[in-house]
């Protein structure tokens, strides 16, 4: 059945270029300590997908997913929708196939949600696809943590009676960050000497 959706696909007899893609991929195969890396990533026009709504129980799995999802986990990912909202669209193929949001897919069906934002990624190669499904995970561990300004960020939000289990900090985590609970002063200890200061206009802190 025709979607209407024309993007991605090759009228017949017409040879397969790999111009679209074909610098992205160099980019990639050369990495980002090649020193041309960031000037050729500059150079490929960014797609922006729109997204659309579609029925929950109409996305399909990605069957070689190698991330899983723990009980907990998708029991956290559902507490934040229901705060939040539902702020970050699953990624899919043409055939409703889900790229990345595996988690937060199984997270809706529990709060019984019966759509869903989503994206479709009809830009991307089988290959591409394959490959965002594990990159979307494994770049996100690449990030850190400013301690110091975590603990103040966390003790601000302590502070005015926030669910802190609602964006994924467990008792442990917050132990290890604060010390112990009751303890009013172990805050100030846990951001350690670094100086931290208040924008006197707008009172965001930050870490001169």
């Amino acid at each position: 059945m025709a979607t209407g959706i024309k993007t991605g696909g090759r009228r017949k007899g017409t040879p397969n270029k790999a111009r679209d893609n074909s610098e992205p991929q160099d980019a990639a195969a050369r990495g980002p300590d090649d020193p041309e890396f960031l000037s050729s990533i500059k150079k490929a026009a960014p797609v922006f997908p729109r997204y659309r709504i579609e029925r929950t129980d109409s996305l399909a799995p990605y069957a070689n997913n190698a991330r899983t999802h723990s009980q907990e986990q998708i029991d956290r990912i559902a507490a934040s929708i229901a705060e939040f909202g539902f702020t970050n669209p699953v990624l899919v193929n043409k055939q409703r196939g889900i790229i990345a949001g595996h988690g937060r897919v199984l997270a809706a069906q529990m709060l019984g949600l019966e759509s869903v934002p989503v994206i479709e990624l009809s830009h991307l190669t089988a290959a591409q696809r394959r490959a965002y499904v594990i990159g979307d995970n494994k770049l996100a561990e690449l990030a850190g943590w400013d301690e110091d300004l975590l603990a103040l960020e966390l003790g601000e939000l302590r502070k005015s009676n926030f669910d802190l289990g609602l964006i994924g900090f467990d008792a442990d985590e917050l132990e290890s960050l604060f010390g112990d609970p009751a303890d009013d002063t172990s805050e100030s200890a846990a951001i350690g000497k670094r100086k931290v200061v208040a924008c006197p206009e707008c009172g965001h802190h930050f870490a001169p």
